[in-house]
């Protein structure tokens, strides 16, 4: 039986390693309105504590439920009856520019979900911008 030449190796490596990332490390796109409320999207059943953190930096965590109570950063909400049904989503009250971020929706040590958040434009046109 013939071996496999580096480049084969390296190519059949590559594509393992592309083709297998876990589902988690998809990033949803959300755009707000300008100082409109948003709804950060996660829906998982979760019987550990849930929280919204920020991609780059677990430290900052804006909302977290448990089986008893949620708790939150002013200016972010979640739903203990909804965290109670499955739906763990994020809710800012009111979207500006300094709520641009990637955010981490987990359940316990686990990512269920990364949503990039955008504040719509209100150029009309794209030459007056």
């Amino acid at each position: 039986m013939q071996s496999c030449s580096i480049h084969h190796c390296v190519l059949f490596f590559l594509t393992l390693t592309f083709t297998t990332a876990p589902v988690s490390a998809a990033v949803c796109p959300t755009l707000a309105k300008l100082h409109q409320p948003v709804i950060l999207p996660c829906e998982n059943d979760c019987s550990k504590e849930a929280k919204w953190t920020l991609t780059n930096n677990r430290d900052v965590v804006f909302a977290r439920c448990d089986q008893t109570s949620c708790s939150s950063m002013k200016g972010y909400e979640m739903s203990h009856d909804q965290y109670l049904k499955g739906d763990l989503s994020l809710t800012i009250t009111a979207a500006d520019y300094s709520k641009r971020n990637t955010y981490s929706c987990e359940c316990g040590i686990s990512d269920i979900s990364t949503v990039s958040l955008s504040i719509e434009s209100k150029c009309l046109y794209l030459f007056y911008c």
